[in-house]
């Protein structure tokens, strides 16, 4: 896979009898002095979201199965592919804002409107892109 899935797919994880819908990307959190980003924030499918059902993070790796694609247009098919992008060059050890920054600039050049555009979605779209994280998230 060369791009994220859609918000609403549904997915099988590996050695999980469960079902997933996704509801998030980049989702980061802390464990000692390591950061770690998962590429796909979930939670189980038909339960929704409650005070009983916790999210799971996830990466494409540990994906068995797609279920169901969830709906996207044109905007969201640049947009996912972006954020990929920007989730590898992580895994490469870049931290988020070079990240960010390296992609913007290979998918959009010099078209800075374009890549304010895509920086505002993209960090509005992470469930802890604040200092010191989102003790909610």
């Amino acid at each position: 896979m060369n791009t994220m899935l859609p918000i609403g797919s549904v997915v099988e994880l590996e050695n999980d009898d469960k079902k997933y819908v996704i509801l998030g990307f980049l989702h980061q959190e802390l464990e000692g002095n390591t950061l770690n980003i998962y590429q796909y924030t979930a939670c189980e499918y038909s339960l929704g979201i409650d005070d009983k059902n916790e999210f799971i993070y996830f990466n494409e790796d540990k994906i068995d199965g797609l279920l169901f694609m969830g709906y996207t247009i044109q905007f969201d098919r640049v947009y996912l592919r972006i954020l990929y992008d920007m989730y590898k060059e992580i895994e490469t050890g870049a931290n988020i804002d070079k990240a960010m920054d390296n992609v913007l600039n290979k998918h959009f050049g010099n078209d800075e409107a374009k890549k304010s555009e895509i920086k505002n979605r993209v960090v509005n779209s992470y469930m802890n892109y604040n200092e010191g994280g989102n003790e909610n998230g």
